[in-house]
């Protein structure tokens, strides 16, 4: 009541003046960051004004927010292995490229397609552990056939990858079929499968279109 109000009159002249220096720290980080990546070259989204970095991860570690949902079983589980497995093998071989933030952007990392296909090439053994022999060489043609003046992301990369594994083995699909099927029986919501915190309904339904 009023002496809430007593209270606000008091504090906020230091209100103000707080927000002032804000702005201040805020200007003068800007004008620093814009100097530093402009004329030395750096590639950096702070200098004293850490607050610009944020995070969007509801918990701290992914052990916590796994700990929220139950682990998932059987094929599905096998499912899961599998394609985490060829996640983490393109990952290594993408970090092993020198990745780095295109300009103006910070929100996804690119190489160079004339490094990546050096250091690619040199880690066929990291790749074949999870491909097939032909997938392989479906997805080494098209990592050959990149434009040397572009840049490549590891979403783009995983697209490739995807593209080659696509031609597995007609028992794979079915596979994968029967995967889709017991999981319809049961099927878990988008926030436990993907580890997220969408409901189903933002979701689109999955069609023949949007597989292919």
């Amino acid at each position: 009541g009023a002496l809430g109000c007593l209270f606000g009159l008091i504090l906020s002249p230091f209100k103000v003046l707080l927000t002032i220096m804000k702005a201040f720290v805020v200007l003068c980080d800007r004008i620093a960051t814009g100097v530093l990546n402009g004329c030395m070259d750096k590639n950096e989204l702070f200098c004293v004004d850490y607050t610009v970095a944020t995070s969007v991860y509801p918990t701290e570690t992914i052990q916590e927010e796994l700990e929220t949902c139950p682990p998932p079983r059987g094929d599905r589980k096998n499912q899961l292995e599998l394609h985490l497995a060829i996640a983490f093998a393109a990952r290594t071989v993408f970090e092993m490229a020198d990745p780095y933030h295109p300009y103006s952007h910070w929100h996804f990392e690119v190489v160079k397609p004339t490094r990546f296909k050096g250091v690619f090439l040199s880690n066929e053994k990291k790749l074949l552990m999870v491909l097939s022999d032909k997938e392989w060489g479906h997805l080494k043609d098209q990592v050959v056939e990149l434009d040397d003046n572009s840049e490549l992301s590891f979403c783009r990369f995983c697209r490739l990858i995807h593209s080659a594994i696509k031609f597995r083995s007609k028992s794979t699909c079915d596979t994968q079929e029967n995967v889709r099927r017991s999981l319809a029986k049961s099927t878990p919501s988008f926030a436990e499968l993907y580890q997220t915190r969408y409901s189903d309904t933002d979701i689109p339904p999955i069609t023949k279109d949007t597989e292919a």
